[in-house]
């Protein structure tokens, strides 16, 4: 018995010390296994976003400006009143536009004085060239002198017609129903044809205007869909619609000072209105997508020519290398037309170590290209 027993003690720890040494041979070898992050290929929705900065604008903005020299008495409305078309929005010291209007009144009488004059010349100058009297060229120069006299009087009485409607009544009046966002003039200064009094604004219909590099703009329509949002001020709208794309680009520079085309384009933010006018706001338009389609992270493809991608595939603990055929990029995840299929892992990020055939050791699987 006690033979038996030393035998089977015996075989035990040989085998124990079998165990020990694979081990001490097997771990080293997989420790020295480079590591790599994969993603589980599955279906999804993608979506492909054009992303940039706008501001939010009022679909109506009106600045109000000095017609001629005048004294601003009095405002009847404080920034962030609500006026109608027609209210008196400030009272002013009429005298000098009153001045104005008055010698401009006896300038047009002046003009229209010499008009009729230079008319009977051009009507009798017509007879007598029709008569052979006289040669085309003097008819036509005479002519010539008349319409312009014409012209000049038409664009006075016009200014004039404007400055009364301005300084109607000592008082300048809103041209449409708004809220007044601005306030530029102040109560006793003196202000100067020209010059910005008030801005008023319609905020009951606001959108938000973006400047897209016309390649992005190309890809976008009219309905596109839109997401809208400011992080800091928890604003968020995710039913805007493109509502306009400006047919016309322009060129802006950059904040690295690279002189880039861009093309306007106007969100309509529908009856979500309740975001500061001037706020800068985060836009994310919808240009393509793809429903429930097979798709893999976009950091696993690398690109071996114009076109043309490759990713690593994990087979038994091993890379394998496969082309692919891509379809929609979408901003995390890419559609897999063919190469791949459901539930394959393959590598994110792969670095230049990594070659077909590897054994490697799988850091992390993660769902959806995470």
């Amino acid at each position: 018995m006690d033979r038996k027993k030393k035998t089977k003690k015996w075989r035990i720890l040989a085998a124990a010390a079998a165990v020990i040494l694979v081990a001490a041979m097997v771990i080293p070898q997989l420790m020295k296994l480079p590591e790599v992050e994969t993603a589980t290929v599955e279906k999804k929705d993608i979506v492909r976003l054009v992303k940039e900065t706008g501001s939010v604008e009022a679909a109506q903005t009106i600045v109000i400006t000095a017609k001629s020299a005048m004294e601003v008495k009095k405002f009847d409305f404080t920034e962030g009143g609500v006026v109608k078309a027609g209210d008196v929005i400030l009272r002013t010291d009429t005298t000098a536009a009153q001045l104005t209007i008055k010698s401009m009144e006896y300038e047009a009488a002046a003009l229209s004085v010499q008009y009729q004059q230079a008319k009977t010349t051009a009507d009798q100058n017509k007879t007598l060239y029709e008569q052979g009297v006289i040669s085309k060229d003097e008819y036509a120069q005479s002519a010539s002198v008349a319409k312009q006299l014409s012209s000049q009087l038409t664009a006075l009485r016009y200014s004039i017609d404007s400055m009364r409607e301005t300084v109607d009544d000592g008082g300048v009046t809103s041209p449409i129903n708004g809220t007044v966002t601005e306030i530029f003039a102040k109560a006793g200064e003196q202000v100067q044809p020209g010059s910005a009094i008030m801005e008023i604004s319609d905020l009951s219909n606001r959108y938000v205007k973006v400047n897209l590099i016309s390649d992005d703009a190309d890809l976008v329509k009219t309905g596109s869909k839109a997401v809208v949002y400011n992080e800091d001020s928890g604003f968020r709208n995710e039913a805007a619609i493109v509502r306009k794309v400006y047919l016309k680009a322009f060129e802006q520079v950059s904040d690295l000072g690279i002189a880039q085309k861009r093309v306007t384009v106007e969100i309509d933010l529908g009856d979500i209105n309740d975001v500061r006018l001037g706020s800068d706001v985060d836009v994310e338009i919808v240009v393509d997508s793809r429903e429930n389609v097979l798709s893999m992270s976009e950091k696993a493809a690398f690109e071996i020519e114009r076109g043309v991608y490759n990713v690593y595939v994990i087979e038994n603990g091993s890379i394998v290398t496969r082309t692919v055929e891509i379809g929609l990029k979408g901003e995390d995840d890419w559609e897999v037309v063919s190469g791949l299929a459901e539930g394959d892992v393959v590598v994110l990020s792969p670095d230049n170590d990594i070659e077909d055939g590897m054994k490697v050791k799988v850091k992390q699987v993660s769902e959806g290209g995470q």
